[in-house]
């Protein structure tokens, strides 16, 4: 009786409370007067429809529909594309959201070099002295030259949600990913007893390339993470 009288004020907020009020009906006597019919209509009617509009594709091919339908903020939000709010003939939208990519960009590779020397002294034998073996120690030196190699890429999109009856602009935001491959090679000269074992490793080393599309990937992923949490933090309170 609660719900019913609730659904009858006709609003979203009294809708939700309905919808409450039928899920403990049913649970003190499942399938009570209707409960579970009353039960979804009652949060079809407090569920706010957003329909998704299709992006304009980009010469990278990124995709963020998925993003979006992959969200689930609240029980009381339903994500539809365009056809399918067409085919569940809803008798009213409530929002529409779209995604644009504004772009992407990567820099060209930046070197930077550093020269390292280093010094130590090794065993290299044994001699007496008074009959008692000392080690003998020969000092060694090496140079290493370190070249860091960095690229850094750049995507944006924008996120538009706005309230499809009165057009009025909910959200207008631009979401950035950046992103940094970065990789390191060496030559060295002297002795390379006087380096360490890591830098023994760089040592002879080439120059290293990235993967064809490795920031791309990257990027969409950075994009992909912050577009989820904006939705999901813009939808948690409906």
């Amino acid at each position: 009786e609660l719900g019913i009288q609730a659904m009858l004020k006709n609003t979203r907020d009294d809708a939700k409370r309905a919808y409450f009020y039928f899920v403990e009906s049913n649970t003190l006597s499942p399938g009570y007067s209707e409960s579970i019919e009353m039960m979804e209509q009652s949060k079809f009617n407090a569920t706010i429809k957003v329909v998704v509009e299709y992006s304009i594709r980009n010469y990278s091919d990124w995709n963020f529909e998925p993003v979006v339908f992959g969200v689930n903020p609240s029980q009381f939000v339903k994500f539809y594309t365009p056809q399918q709010a067409q085919d569940a003939n809803l008798p009213q939208i409530d929002q529409i959201v779209r995604i644009v990519t504004n772009g992407y960009s990567e820099t060209k590779p930046a070197i930077t070099k550093s020269t390292q020397n280093f010094t130590d002294s090794v065993k290299v034998g044994e001699k007496k002295v008074n009959d008692a073996k000392v080690p003998v120690y020969e000092k060694v030196s090496a140079t290493i030259v370190i070249y860091d190699k960095l690229i850094t890429s750049r995507g944006s999109i924008t996120l538009f949600i706005r309230d499809a009856n009165s057009n009025a602009e909910l959200r207008n935001s631009d979401i950035v990913g950046e992103n940094q491959w970065t990789d390191r090679w060496a030559t060295c000269s002297g002795d390379q007893r006087a380096l360490s074992t890591s830098n023994k490793k760089l040592c002879g080393t080439k120059e290293p390339y990235m993967a064809r599309d490795f920031l791309i990937v990257e990027t969409k992923r950075n994009l992909d993470n912050k577009l989820a949490n904006a939705i999901s933090s813009f939808y948690s309170g409906y």
